[in-house]
């Protein structure tokens, strides 16, 4: 499921070779499908019948984790397929054997033969469920006040962090992968769509 379709790395194209080896059903502006009212009941029920979920985000940097994989994929009951951030981005916050993410897999197809054989394996299946006996997913969306009064506090702490006017200018943005080993904003907007196509990218290890 995804609204935005300029991804700062060949996402679309990564669905597309999913498409071509896997039953997959993508949502969205940039799918084939759509299911509206968005978070209605009818399309919450809809998303619960699948085992699977590609949280897949717009952009490759450290530490960011797309929303749809608490919002869209753990809440709904389904094991999120993940990419993006580095495994140990995941590890930080995520519920511990919650996910599959793309950096244990050398390839696409064998990605898609451990999804295939998880699927008829119910055991091992549920293993991503065992978290739940222990915790829940407690969303905060759409956004309330009372999340930005638990953040105050934090904000007289003293850290040793230079402050930036605008995000385009941190170190934290401009580290964001775009290609391997290449920053985006590193790059020309010729070698950015040279080095954006599909068969010049590789999973962030």
């Amino acid at each position: 499921m995804a609204s935005n379709c300029k991804a700062f790395w060949p996402r679309t194209e990564f669905i597309s070779q999913m498409r071509d080896v896997l039953p997959l059903d993508d949502y969205g502006r940039c799918g084939r499908k759509e299911c509206l009212p968005k978070r209605s009941d009818e399309c919450n029920k809809l998303m619960a019948s699948y085992k699977f979920y590609f949280a897949i985000p717009n952009s490759e940097c450290k530490d960011y984790i797309t929303e749809k994989f608490w919002l869209q994929s753990l809440s709904y009951g389904t094991v999120p397929v993940v990419l993006g951030s580095r495994k140990e981005s995941y590890q930080a916050v995520a519920p511990p054997n919650s996910y599959i993410h793309f950096s244990d897999f050398i390839s696409i197809d064998e990605l898609v033969d451990y999804l295939n054989r998880l699927d008829k394996d119910d055991e091992a299946y549920r293993r991503f469920y065992d978290w739940r006996s222990q915790g829940e997913v407690v969303l905060t969306y759409p956004t309330r006040p009372t999340i930005f009064c638990k953040a105050l506090p934090h904000l007289h702490e003293k850290r040793d962090v230079k402050p930036y006017k605008y995000l385009g200018d941190s170190p934290w943005f401009k580290g964001c992968r775009m290609t391997p080993d290449r920053r985006v904003f590193d790059l020309s907007k010729q070698e950015q769509e040279t080095l954006s196509k599909f068969e010049n990218w590789s999973v962030w290890r």
